[in-house]
């Protein structure tokens, strides 16, 4: 899976709550999914490589979104992804009512959070930080 999807697959979790029934399970799937995703760049990493991805935002200008993960990036999103599912897991059973909309901004912020943990350039690192506060 690639790095560019990893970042990107909590916002597209918080589009599928708004339309999902179960929000707690989109919400946790999605999680689950980046969190294996991330778990499955372990071995090249701890072999010493980076792993990276990019996308070209706007080529003409030479700006571009590029993800990295190395030492330090593997740990802050293993942290924010396994703090997420847990909070996911205890907001299920503790909330009452309504709970889509917790989980629609629990996972907007996992992904901004994700975003500044695997960014690899300056501008996408205040993209995903000004995200945050929303």
């Amino acid at each position: 899976m690639s790095l560019a999807f990893i970042a990107l697959l909590p916002f597209v979790g918080a589009v599928l709550v708004l339309v999902g029934r179960a929000p707690a399970v989109v919400a946790g799937a999605v999680t689950m999914a980046a969190f294996i995703g991330i778990v499955r760049h372990i071995p090249a990493v701890l072999a010493g490589t980076s792993v990276s991805a990019q996308i070209d935002w706007l080529p003409a200008y030479g700006l571009n979104a590029r993800f990295m993960l190395d030492g330090l990036g593997l740990l802050f999103a293993l942290l924010i992804l396994g703090m997420g599912l847990l909070i996911i897991l205890y907001a299920q059973f503790y909330l009452t009512g309504p709970k889509d909309r917790f989980f629609r901004y629990l996972l907007l912020f996992q992904g901004a959070m994700l975003g500044i943990a695997l960014s690899d350039n300056i501008l996408i690192l205040v993209v995903f930080w000004e995200i945050t506060s929303v």
